[in-house]
């Protein structure tokens, strides 16, 4: 447990909007932006191929995040006892005393170790967590 990323992944969150779309949004309009600027200032293929290398990894990330955020907003939205026996499908894990008191300390929510817990890079990540929120499958239901 990273108790340090957690507080940086709860900072990161702050700083976003509250709306997961949104930030979706305007994490993937920074890097398009700028790709289409370099295009029209006549930029080398080789500047373009990198600023699309970095576009698709932004992509990727602006993803994780909307993922997570939805997630977080999921959980913030509902009443705990609606989702307390989902908590244990998506994070079964035993902490010694010493890390309790550490999150303890650091005011950690258990909503945070879920959140910081599961990675939303790929489909199947993204599915797994899902399909245990929504008890089927998820991208059967926004298809």
């Amino acid at each position: 447990m990273d108790i340090e990323k957690i507080k940086l992944n709860r900072m990161a969150r702050a700083s976003r909007n509250n709306r997961p779309l949104k930030t979706f949004m305007d994490i993937y309009s920074s890097t398009d932006k700028a790709l289409k600027e370099v295009v029209s200032l006549g930029a080398s293929i080789e500047t373009q191929e990198t600023l699309v290398k970095s576009h698709v990894i932004n992509l990727v990330t602006a993803v994780e995040v909307y993922y997570r955020d939805m997630l977080d907003s999921i959980f913030s939205m509902c009443v705990p006892s609606s989702y307390k026996d989902i908590l244990r499908k998506l994070h079964d894990h035993a902490y010694k005393i010493d890390d309790l008191v550490s999150m303890y300390e650091a005011d950690i929510h258990p909503l945070e170790l879920i959140a910081n817990s599961h990675s939303f890079q790929n489909k199947e990540n993204i599915e797994r967590v899902f399909k245990i929120v929504l008890g089927d499958s998820f991208f059967k239901k926004i298809q």
